[in-house]
């Protein structure tokens, strides 16, 4: 679950309940997880949910950082192969102008 780009619409329900309402239903399971007292039980379970949803997302751009980095390093090579080929043929260029 994507808490972070949940959308009003996806929160509320044909029932009428406020967003805040639904939200507190559906999470109702997790919330003897919170601390004995909180004032805001629901506050600790956000910044959880939220802290996953950030987890995951560093995760994700992690792999896409290192899939860019490996084309940025063949990319590298390519241009280096490149520059080796111009520099032999302008040594070639200038035995055949001798």
């Amino acid at each position: 679950m994507n808490f972070v780009n949940l959308e009003i619409d996806q929160i509320t329900n044909r029932r009428g309940f406020s967003p805040e309402e639904c939200f507190l239903n559906k999470m109702k399971p997790y919330l003897s997880l919170c601390p004995k007292g909180t004032r805001y039980p629901w506050l600790s379970l956000v910044v959880e949910m939220a802290t996953m949803d950030l987890t995951g997302e560093v995760v994700r751009l992690r792999a896409e950082l290192e899939k860019v980095s490996a084309e940025r390093d063949m990319l590298l090579c390519e241009v280096s192969n490149l520059r080796r080929e111009l520099e032999l043929s302008e040594l070639k260029q200038l035995q055949d102008d001798r």
